[in-house]
């Protein structure tokens, strides 16, 4: 449970990064490659969480 825990935190960090960097003017010609990231580890951290759901029933 406690690794799970971890990870949804990494993820949500990933996210935060992702971010930072998107919307950084110096990398304007990767916005898309870096949505399409974040979507993905959007998509992660909703699995994660779920699965820490599941596991407190």
């Amino acid at each position: 449970m406690n690794f799970n825990v971890i990870a949804l935190k990494s993820a949500n960090e990933t996210k935060y990064w992702l971010c930072l960097i998107r919307d950084a003017v110096i990398l304007n010609n990767k916005r898309e490659e870096i949505n399409t990231l974040l979507n993905e580890t959007d998509e992660v951290s909703k699995i994660i969480a779920t699965i820490i759901l599941n596991a407190k029933k």
